[in-house]
C-alpha cells in the first residue's frame, strides 16, 4: 500500500510516495516516486521543460466574461432546463459568424464544454434547441430581462423608447410571402423587426417580427401596446412610421412622442415656404449636434409642434452634386430641410438632440445585422428564423449590459471580448508520468482591468 511521505530537509520539506514492504521481519518503505516540494501546505511539482507537452489550448477568458454577464441577467434560469444549449449559441452569435454545422469545431476549441456543462453536440441538438426556443414564453423573459434595467432606467429623468424597424432577407421556403425589393434594391423574401432599445444605454426592451409586406405604419400601429407597457415617458421615431392614425393614438394613450415627418407638397406650401432663410439661419436658432450644426423653427401642427430644421451643409452638399451631374437645381429649394413632430414639453433644441441620437437604435441594429450574424438568416423553417433571432436578441442584451458596465473605461464590449479573446487556457503533460495540469496565460493590464471593472 503507498502513502505520501513528507522528508524534511534544510532546503525544504519534500513529497513522495513510498510503499511500506516487510523484509526479515522488518517493516521498511520502497521509494516509488518524487512528488515535489511543499509550499504554503501544497505540494509543488518539479518538472523539466524538456518533459512538458502541450496537449490542448482553448480560448477561455471572453467566454468566462459573457458567462459572467448572462449570470448577472439571471438567463441560465429564464431559459430552463435547455439554457446551456440556447447560451452556447448565443455565445457564439458574440464571437463567431458560423453555421449550425460548422459549430462542433469551434465548440471544442473553447472551455464553453466546462463553462456551460455540455459535453458534445451535434447539429441535431441545436436544431432541436431552436424548436424548443419557439415554445418558451419569450415575453415573459423579456420582461424579467427588462426588470434588471429598471433600476438603472429610473436613475434617468425622462428615459424614452427609441423605435425602429428594420428588415433581412431569409431563405425559407416554407412561407408564402411574396418577395419585395429591400434597402438595397435586391428582390427577394424579407422579414422585419421592429425593436425597442432604451432612451439611455440603449437596452434592449422589445422585439417582434412581422412579414416583409407590412408597412411601417401598420408595424406601429401593433407595437403601440407593447411599448405603452413598457412604462417609460415616451417614444423617439424615425419617419418611416408617421401617419396622423398614430400620432391620435400616441395622444389617446397620452404618450409623449417625437417622430420623423416626410415632405410632402401641402406641408412645403403651408410651413416651408413662409420660412424666411435670414430668420432660421441666425444664432438664436442654432443647434450644435455631434457631428453637424443644424438651424429650427418650430410651428404648431395637429396638438403639438412641427419642427423645421434648416441643415446648410447638406443643403451645398446637394447643389454640389446637382450641379457636377448636370441636373437642374430647381427641385432643390427645400434639399436642406427636414420635419420632426413632437408632442413632449421639450424645448426645440432638446428635441432635435433626442431626435438626433437616436443612433442607438440603429447600432443595435447594426449589431444585430452584422456582429450579432442577424443578415442573412441561414435557417429555412419560418419558427427556426423566429427563434434565430431571439438568439441574436440574448447577444444584444449581453452585449449592451457589458458595454454599460465598461463605460468608466471607455472600452466598448465588443472591443473588450476581443482584448480577453488572446488570453487562452493552455493544458500542459509531464511526458514521464503523464501527470496533466492547465494554466491561463499571463493576463495584460487591460485584461486585470476590464475584470476588475465587471467584478469577477
Amino acid at each position: 500500500m503507498s502513502f505520501i511521505r513528507k522528508i524534511k530537509k534544510k532546503s525544504g520539506t519534500y513529497m513522495a510516495e513510498v510503499e511500506t514492504y516487510r523484509k526479515d521481519g522488518k517493516v521498511k518503505q520502497r521509494f516509488i516516486r518524487y512528488l515535489g516540494v511543499e509550499v504554503n501546505g501544497q505540494t509543488q511539482k518539479k518538472i523539466f521543460h524538456t518533459d512538458i507537452e502541450i496537449e490542448q489550448v482553448k480560448e477561455n477568458l471572453q467566454y468566462q466574461v459573457i458567462d459572467h454577464i448572462a449570470k448577472e441577467l439571471q438567463l441560465h434560469e429564464l431559459l430552463g432546463e435547455p439554457a446551456p444549449w440556447i447560451l452556447l449559441m448565443t455565445y457564439s452569435h458574440l464571437t463567431e459568424h458560423l453555421s449550425i454545422h460548422k459549430l462542433k469545431d469551434w465548440f471544442e476549441q473553447t472551455e464553453l464544454p466546462s463553462i456551460l456543462g455540455l459535453s458534445d453536440i451535434s447539429s441535431r441538438t441545436l436544431y432541436d434547441t431552436l424548436d424548443h426556443l419557439q415554445t418558451l414564453d419569450f415575453d415573459q423573459i423579456t420582461q424579467q430581462i427588462n426588470r434588471h434595467w429598471a433600476p438603472i432606467l429610473k436613475k434617468q429623468e425622462q428615459t424614452a423608447v427609441i423605435l425602429d424597424i428594420t428588415d433581412t432577407y431569409f431563405n425559407g421556403t416554407h412561407t408564402q410571402w411574396k418577395r419585395r425589393k429591400g434597402k438595397d434594391g435586391k428582390y427577394d423574401k424579407l422579414i422585419q423587426i421592429g425593436l425597442a432599445v432604451s432612451g439611455h444605454h440603449g437596452f434592449p426592451l422589445k422585439h417582434k417580427v412581422y412579414e416583409g409586406n407590412i408597412g411601417n405604419s401598420r408595424i406601429m400601429q401593433d407595437f403601440l401596446a407593447d411599448i405603452k407597457a413598457l412604462g417609460l415617458h415616451g417614444v423617439v421615431m424615425d419617419r418611416g412610421m408617421f401617419s396622423y392614425e398614430n400620432i391620435q393614438d400616441w395622444e389617446a394613450l397620452k404618450v409623449p412622442c417625437i417622430i420623423g415627418m416626410k415632405r410632402n407638397e401641402k406641408i412645403e406650401r403651408e410651413i416651408l415656404s413662409a420660412i424666411q432663410r435670414d430668420t432660421i439661419y441666425s444664432p438664436e436658432n442654432q443647434i450644435r449636434l455631434k457631428e453637424t450644426t443644424v438651424y429650427a423653427q418650430s410651428f404648431d401642427f395637429h396638438k403639438g409642434q412641427l419642427i423645421a430644421i434648416y441643415n446648410p451643409t447638406l443643403e451645398v452638399a446637394k447643389r454640389d452634386k446637382a450641379f457636377a451631374d448636370g441636373q437642374s437645381v430647381q427641385n432643390l429649394r427645400y434639399s436642406g430641410y427636414s420635419l420632426i413632430y413632437h408632442s413632449t414639453g421639450f424645448g426645440t433644441a432638446e428635441v432635435v438632440r433626442r431626435y438626433f441620437e437616436k443612433d442607438l437604435v440603429e447600432k443595435s441594429f447594426h449589431q444585430l445585422k452584422g456582429l450579432l450574424g442577424l443578415h442573412p438568416l441561414r435557417v429555412w423553417l419560418m419558427g427556426r428564423i423566429h427563434a434565430h433571432v431571439k438568439l441574436c436578441y440574448l447577444s444584444l442584451c449581453i452585449l449592451t449590459y457589458m458595454h454599460y458596465k465598461l463605460l468608466s473605461l471607455k472600452i466598448s464590449a465588443i472591443e473588450a471580448i476581443d482584448l480577453l479573446s488572446s488570453a487562452y487556457k493552455v493544458y500542459l503533460k509531464n511526458t514521464k508520468d503523464n501527470f496533466t495540469w492547465s494554466k491561463t496565460v499571463t493576463l495584460k493590464s487591460t485584461q486585470q482591468k476590464i475584470l476588475k471593472t465587471l467584478k469577477m
